[in-house]
């Protein structure tokens, strides 16, 4: 029974067998303490404004470019079939609810968060690609059963089993070439000293930006005059609102620092030092995320194609594969599905206009076909 159906009540219900979870799995959706003290999870890591940037800048950019299916006529020549079912789900609707930007955005940030990103593949009678559906990835679990991969997921306390051929699936890295691995959960600990560094920053700031202390006054106090001074002092010159308030001291008390400043914690060095750690974890070039500390006006633009081909291309190289083998069939490879790169990869105008004026020269692209590339 298909999940979609299910859902529509076409079908009755059906009760699975739960699974049992992996080792990783309840780290990975439930999050885990740091060794900073942090519980590190999806969303508080997107709180992180690292990790925002990286997956959105990836997840839109991957949107923004075009699918096609083409048709290989020969090894020379080959057609695009816009015609096609499955062209229709990429520059149409995947399904009545959402965009084809929206559906790669969101299916691109899953596997960025959390290592896998789901959609079911709903075929007509024919058994053709009709809508595809996406799935939460906290809400499934992956089965091998005589050799066979099931998808197993859970919804409002009802389990369904998918076969392999109905989901389509994007992973990432990972271990046995199911499952990807959450690049959130296993960098958490990177991830858990930045929220803790965001956390002792909005401290500091909360405090007026002043270090803690100690007041010292010449006399004994009981408790409950200790409880009203201190209850006065951080009413009085606690928090950014009464920044800048004169302390006055009386009956010979003393106010004695004991914390050092953010500057000589060097607090700023490890703010950046953190925001680099979580580009490594995406492969993503920092001034991508307007980190601008490194780049240049002469190097920017290889900085783009470096972006271009050593962190976007392995995320379009796994959509082209997985549409052609789960929704165009691996036993015709004459049709397979391909994204339009070379918009990303423009140069500026000089050096396109220069490009184009060589290969024209050179006989193998016509007025036609430049002008076909220039829109």
């Amino acid at each position: 029974m298909g999940l979609i159906k299910w859902i529509r009540g076409e079908s009755d219900k059906e009760t699975r067998s739960q699974l049992t979870d992996k080792s990783w799995w309840k780290t990975v959706f439930s999050g885990a303490q740091t060794f900073s003290g942090e519980t590190v999870t999806q969303d508080t890591a997107l709180r992180q404004p690292a990790v925002f940037a990286c997956v959105r800048v990836i997840s839109e950019d991957v949107a923004s470019l075009p699918i096609k299916i083409y048709s290989r006529v020969s090894d020379m020549v080959r057609e695009p079939i816009d015609s096609h079912p499955v062209a229709k789900l990429f520059h149409t609707a995947p399904n009545p609810e959402m965009t084809p930007f929206t559906f790669k955005e969101t299916m691109t940030a899953h596997t960025l968060l959390y290592g896998n990103s789901y959609a079911e593949i709903e075929r007509s009678n024919a058994g053709e690609p009709i809508a595809l559906w996406i799935l939460l990835p906290e809400n499934m679990t992956i089965e091998i059963k005589d050799g066979k991969v099931w998808y197993v997921y859970n919804a409002s306390g009802t389990t369904v089993r998918l076969p392999s051929e109905n989901v389509l699936h994007i992973k990432g890295l990972g271990h046995d070439g199911i499952l990807g691995y959450s690049p959130i959960g296993y960098a958490r600990e990177t991830i858990g000293m930045a929220q803790a560094m965001q956390k002792s920053g909005g401290t500091f700031f909360a405090n007026s930006s002043r270090p803690s202390g100690v007041l010292s006054h010449p006399a004994k106090l009981s408790e409950d005059a200790a409880k009203r001074l201190r209850q006065g002092w951080d009413g009085m010159y606690s928090g950014s609102g009464n920044l800048g308030k004169t302390a006055i001291l009386e009956e010979g008390m003393k106010w004695d620092s004991l914390s050092i400043p953010h500057a000589d914690a060097q607090w700023l060095e490890a703010r950046q030092y953190a925001l680099q750690d979580i580009c490594r974890i995406y492969r993503m070039p920092p001034h991508m995320v307007q980190d601008l500390s490194r780049a240049t006006y002469s190097n920017i633009e290889s900085q783009q194609i470096q972006y271009m081909q050593g962190t976007l291309m392995p995320w379009l190289r796994r959509w082209e594969e997985e549409i052609s083998r789960k929704l165009l069939g691996v036993d015709d490879k004459s049709i397979y599905a391909e994204f339009l790169a070379e918009e990303a990869l423009r140069g500026n105008t000089i050096d396109r206009y220069a490009a184009y004026r060589t290969a024209r020269e050179s006989g193998w692209l016509s007025i036609n076909e430049i002008r076909k590339r220039e829109n």
